[in-house]
């Protein structure tokens, strides 16, 4: 077994009551810079996320993503024994996650507040779908349901029919996990110059529309009389060629007129009414669906060769399957090929960002994995 990464939250101790994906994902960006993660699993099954998506040697690989560095205590949170252990976790613990409905803790016997008065250096961070002051509080909720609420659906919509549709991954649950590990070392930072913790709560509706709004609310931000022009966000779409997709995107000048002769559109350099962004924004409609016209009738090749040595950004449209080669040549290392215990041979990617030296993670555990070794430093902290 890999010893538990070094890193910024060396010393960081965070009991982790997550499930699914949201949580999962904000704890294990906490254990990628060094935290220790107990992650505190209901017998036998564990996280649902073990049993979602493809499977081998008894886990998933969904699983696997969203558990690195993680250690396991397997407890039954309905029984007084497991409720006894928890008390001791979070009595030598910074930090408590969990992403309950709101009602989950309070019945349980630990609500927010009154664990925090307790242990005040204590950061409880509560990630929910909707706030709990909200008529959802307690509605089931997952990425879908924030996506449909949020605008999300509405902004993938079809642009020819119309239709509203997801993102086709969990979108909502990872920024919220992200915003999630974020609010969390800045409550850790904050404790640092006041000596006291406090209560987070990371709500998926408000994470998303943070998210959401810069770029894909430019026509509902605006309150009055304006001028709108299709938002930036309709710029997010793929142009077919003769043997494939790419993407491409002109912001400046100098790239749109890059675009202009790469498609032999020559004549429109210079062009008065296409001179700035929202001016090609207002005017610039017929112009692209001409030049798409165009790209469609060229290999993908030499598109992307013309539009590079233009000046223009754009990539070729990668499979899924050619995402690791490709990642390997961009980024030499920084996807990991190891053997998991239990999963087999997988491939992952380092921590987005590196701290110092290179430390291997802890593999996502077994259900339960790690509860003797962490009960016996629990004997060993209780013990004056």
């Amino acid at each position: 077994m890999s010893e538990p990464a070094k890193g910024p939250l060396a010393g960081v101790r965070v009991v982790d009551l997550t499930t699914n994906l949201s949580g999962p994902f904000a704890t294990m960006v906490l254990a990628q810079q060094g935290a220790d993660v107990v992650k505190v699993e209901r017998p036998p099954t564990g996280d649902i996320l073990r049993n979602v998506g493809s499977r081998r040697g008894g886990v998933s690989s969904y699983f696997v993503n969203t558990n690195w560095g993680k250690r396991s205590v397997a407890l039954d949170l309905d029984d007084d024994a497991g409720k006894a252990v928890l008390r001791r976790l979070v009595a030598h613990a910074d930090v408590l996650v969990e992403n309950f409905r709101p009602n989950v803790m309070p019945r349980l016997g630990f609500p927010a507040e009154e664990l925090v008065e307790r242990h005040p250096r204590l950061v409880y961070a509560a990630i929910r779908g909707f706030p709990s002051g909200s008529r959802l509080a307690n509605a089931p909720t997952y990425d879908h349901v924030i996506q449909a609420t949020t605008g999300f659906a509405a902004n993938q919509a079809h642009l020819s029919t119309g239709e509203p549709q997801l993102v086709q991954q969990g979108v909502t649950d990872k920024v919220t996990g992200l915003t999630a590990a974020q609010a969390i070392v800045a409550a850790l930072f904050e404790r640092e110059r006041t000596g006291r913790g406090q209560v987070l709560e990371i709500a998926m509706l408000h994470a998303a529309l943070a998210f959401l709004w810069p770029d894909v609310t430019t026509n509902v931000s605006i309150e009055g009389d304006f001028e709108p022009v299709p938002p930036q966000s309709r710029t997010y779409r793929l142009t077919p060629t003769a043997d494939g997709h790419i993407a491409m995107i002109t912001v400046t000048t100098p790239q749109w007129e890059g675009l202009l002769r790469t498609v032999g559109r020559e004549d429109l350099v210079g062009n008065p009414d296409l001179a700035t962004p929202h001016l090609r924004g207002r005017n610039g409609a017929a112009v692209m669906k001409d030049a798409a016209a165009t790209i469609a009738r060229m290999p993908t090749a030499e598109v992307a060769e013309r539009l590079a040595a233009e000046g223009v950004p754009c990539a070729a449209v990668v499979a899924l399957d050619d995402v690791p080669r490709v990642a390997d040549e961009l980024s030499p290392g920084f996807l990991v090929h190891e053997v998991h215990p239990e999963l087999g041979a997988v491939i992952h990617p380092r921590p987005a960002v590196a701290f110092g030296a290179d430390t291997e993670l802890r593999p996502a555990p077994a259900v339960g994995q790690h509860t003797d070794e962490v009960l016996a430093e629990l004997d060993a902290l209780d013990t004056p």
